[in-house]
């Protein structure tokens, strides 16, 4: 009556298994418009090629070449919360300042000109006792994996609950729900 509704989401996260990784780089049939260029991802600039082929030189596993990536976004950026317009990669690149949105759109960048299909994920995550609004990626290294280059480690754990995917027009999307956002965990159980 008063405009709300409510869900159940449930979350699961699991570990890739690094020996079901595709060959890098990817060529996966239909997956062919994840590794365009698109606005804000400048895949077909040379000095985001260029890093990219630096960063992944020697892999030929998709997974590794994510991972790789993901690292080195994490450890080359430094957080700044104070920028609240989107910016193209190369300008993410140029400063290594940003905030979630541009450390995913950074990755995105970087693996979508390696060669990996790689779209990106935005919804909440629950940190330090509360949900936030991030933003993180996932690429196609075998099956759809989430890589979340803002905190390091490999691992996106079921604290990110995915609303959205795609470009970052689905960011743009999201923004406009997330400030009416309510959310709480009902229970969790953590598998063997």
């Amino acid at each position: 009556a008063d405009g709300s509704f409510y869900a159940d989401i449930e979350v699961t996260a699991k570990s890739f298994p690094p020996k079901k990784s595709a060959p890098f780089p990817v060529n996966a049939p239909g997956l062919s418009h994840y590794l365009e260029e698109s606005p804000y991802i400048n895949v077909n600039d040379n000095e985001i090629r260029t890093l990219a082929k630096e960063i992944t030189a020697s892999e030929t596993k998709a997974y590794e070449a994510a991972r790789k990536i993901s690292k080195w976004v994490n450890a080359n950026m430094k957080t700044q919360l104070d920028i609240g317009v989107v910016r193209s990669a190369l300008e993410v690149l140029k400063s290594k300042r940003g905030v979630c949105r541009d450390y995913a759109i950074l990755y995105a960048a970087l693996a979508r000109a390696s060669g990996i299909p790689t779209r990106l994920a935005a919804g909440i995550v629950y940190m330090n006792g509360s949900f936030y609004y991030h933003v993180w990626a996932e690429s196609y290294v075998g099956a759809w994996q989430a890589f979340d280059p803002t905190l390091d480690g490999d691992f996106v754990d079921a604290t990110h609950v995915k609303l959205t995917q795609g470009e970052t027009d689905s960011l743009f999307e999201m923004t406009k729900v997330i400030g009416g956002l309510r959310a709480e965990i009902k229970g969790f159980a953590h598998g063997g």
